[in-house]
């Protein structure tokens, strides 16, 4: 080991004091720093209470509006009940007669299209080249006649 030098011819040492950054003293500088700091701080934790309460007044207006939602659908599903029910032919019946005082007739004929006339060349239609066209209903505009195909030009040889 090493034998610590000893204090040549006496000198005395200053005493030890403390050295701060700031220069000494509470400054101006640092009082306004930690205003500003108290201050922003204090911003900070109001503005996050007033989002808070931004939201939740959003959640309320949301659960509003899904009970809305519910609520019209509900109607919605009763009334395409009723719709279905007023849709039954026994139900137009009995509206047609004591709303309307409509009444079925005693004697009803059930007509019958036959099968050629149900299909392509039915009156309306255009008859296909070589069928006869079928009768116009009475009171309609007959049908043009359309013209003879010309014959082909080398049909012939």
């Amino acid at each position: 080991m090493t034998e610590r030098p000893v204090n040549p011819a006496g000198a005395v040492r200053a005493p030890l004091r403390l050295v701060s950054a700031g220069g000494g003293g509470l400054s101006l500088f640092s009082a306004f720093g930690w205003v500003l700091y108290t201050t922003v701080i204090v911003a900070a934790f109001l503005s996050l209470f007033l989002l808070r309460g931004a939201a939740d007044e959003a959640a309320f207006e949301i659960r509003r509006v899904e009970q809305q939602i519910e609520v019209e659908m509900e109607r919605r599903h009763r009334l395409q009940l009723r719709k279905t029910r007023l849709e039954e032919p026994g139900k137009i019946i009995a509206v047609a007669e004591r709303m309307l005082g409509m009444v079925l007739p005693d004697d009803v004929i059930p007509v019958t299209l036959p099968a050629a006339a149900a299909e392509p060349g039915a009156p309306g239609e255009a008859a296909a080249p070589g069928e006869a066209a079928a009768p116009a209903a009475p009171g309609a505009p007959a049908a043009p006649e359309a013209p003879a195909a010309a014959p082909e030009a080398g049909a012939d040889r």
